[in-house]
């Protein structure tokens, strides 16, 4: 999954020649332009004159409005806002590195100075000339971080996120009756939650059937809680913590369970449990069965705008019956859908972007087909062109008439998929088919034509079809 690389806020800042931020400082903002915002830059100040130079990372505060915030150090005199690879991890002014930058700047008269950048400049700006300054500026959320399960969750989809920058570890145990993977069964309820509001409930005994389906909070901070009730008095409810691990690579591992006391969970009124967490700030993975979970808290939360994408249509549509496919002159079966998505996430999406692309999976075993790249740019909120996408497979899938296939749609964004009907394939080869004219039979005439008792020169019409 690819996104904007933002540094992490409050982390241990890297400073070129040695140079570190000092704890007393002024708090700034930037809002660049769509100029400094393509190709999922990043930001970084540069700090001078009073000593020995140093550098802090911009951290997003507002995804919506493209704002970014860093400490100013008050012991430095200059400073420049610089626009970076996001490929790099170091700051520096190097070729390959640096892309863009202001002017000298002076440093920050005001704590919580918003500078705009306008558009169209790219270097050299500087306050009045193509950057404008906003006092007070006042962070959205400055309050806190939370989610109050308000917004539906479509949990029809097994990976659903329960918000922007939530993940989701999805697990699957093989049901004891029929013997099918089996996903753990989550429910929305708009009403259910504290005061009649939305709330999310797991109804999968996971204990039981030993399995760690989580979801996953983003890097949060400080005081952390989460409000929860057992959906029914007769249930025994299930809730536990974990630390998460992410891998980098968009997969996430289960860590060491969390110690939290949950024994005042009830069915009667919604429990506050309070989460602790590293200092430094971690990801949480919340294991749950018949409880009601809502309004989830944190001090901060680390939010970083995320590249979302959904499949919006894909043809065939069909999600009952059965599908053919056609087996081609070479022997293989041509699986083959007319596709269109909808940008869904936070930042405009690019040709080649990881991950931009939609691939056909069997909806099984999960195995990979086929994978094609989305052909164009997507704004956010855009739906794409009708592209297709498709595959040539052997038809050693289908080794009898009996065995079908469920060829799925997956985007590879988030992971997200769409189910299609079971499927199976129509031979590449001839079919002498005798039947009346203008059936649609596939079937050859099998029995005698009755044509009753004639007295006179009478026809039927009958045809010859491959």
């Amino acid at each position: 999954m690819r996104m904007k690389k933002i540094r992490l806020l409050f982390l241990t800042l890297v400073a070129l020649m040695g140079g570190v931020v000092s704890s007393s400082g002024k708090t700034v903002y930037i809002q660049p332009n769509s100029n400094w915002l393509l190709d999922n830059a990043r930001f970084a100040l540069y700090m001078f004159g009073g000593g020995e130079a140093a550098w802090t990372d911009f951290a997003v505060v507002d995804a919506t409005n493209n704002i970014y915030k860093a400490t100013f150090d008050d012991s430095q005199t200059k400073m420049i806002f610089v626009r970076l690879n996001p490929e790099t991890t170091v700051n520096n002014f190097n070729d390959g590195t640096k892309w863009n930058q202001t002017g000298d700047l002076d440093a920050p008269a005001n704590d919580n100075q918003l500078y705009t950048l306008a558009d169209g400049q790219w270097d050299g700006a500087t306050v009045g000339n193509g950057l404008t300054i906003t006092e007070n500026y006042t962070e959205p959320g400055a309050a806190g971080y939370s989610v109050d399960f308000n917004t539906a969750i479509a949990t029809s989809d097994h990976a659903f996120q329960v918000a922007s920058n939530w993940r989701h570890i999805v697990d699957t145990y093989e049901d004891y009756w029929s013997g099918n993977t089996t996903y753990a069964s989550y429910s929305y309820s708009a009403t259910a939650g504290v005061d009649g509001s939305g709330a999310l409930s797991c109804g999968t005994n996971q204990s039981s059937n030993s399995i760690y389906d989580l979801l996953v909070t983003p890097v949060v901070k400080g005081t952390v809680t989460i409000a929860a009730k057992t959906t029914a008095s007769y249930y025994t409810p299930q809730l536990t913590f974990y630390k998460i691990t992410d891998n980098g690579d968009g997969t996430f591992t289960r860590g060491t369970q969390i110690t939290v006391d949950v024994s005042a969970i009830n069915a009667t009124d919604y429990t506050t449990i309070t989460i602790p967490v590293d200092e430094a700030g971690e990801r949480i993975g919340i294991r749950s069965s018949y409880v009601w979970l809502d309004n989830f808290s944190a001090t901060e939360a680390t939010i970083i705008p995320e590249a979302k994408m959904t499949i919006a249509s894909a043809v065939p549509s069909a999600t009952t019956g059965t599908i053919y496919w056609e087996q081609q002159a070479n022997g293989k079966v041509l699986v083959s859908y007319t596709v269109t998505v909808t940008n869904t996430g936070e930042v405009d999406l690019t040709q080649g972007d990881e991950g931009f692309s939609v691939s056909i999976i069997n909806g099984s075993t999960g195995d990979v087909y086929a994978t094609v790249a989305v052909p164009q740019n997507l704004a956010v909120g855009e739906t794409s062109d009708e592209f297709v996408v498709s595959a040539e497979v052997e038809t050693s899938l289908w080794p009898n008439s009996y065995t079908y296939i469920n060829m799925n749609l997956k985007e590879n964004l988030f992971g997200s998929t769409v189910q299609r009907a079971q499927s199976h394939y129509k031979a590449y080869e001839s079919k002498f088919v005798f039947r009346e004219a203008g059936s649609t039979s596939t079937s050859s005439i099998s029995s005698a034509q009755n044509w009753g008792t004639i007295t006179e020169s009478t026809s039927k019409n009958f045809e010859v079809a491959n």
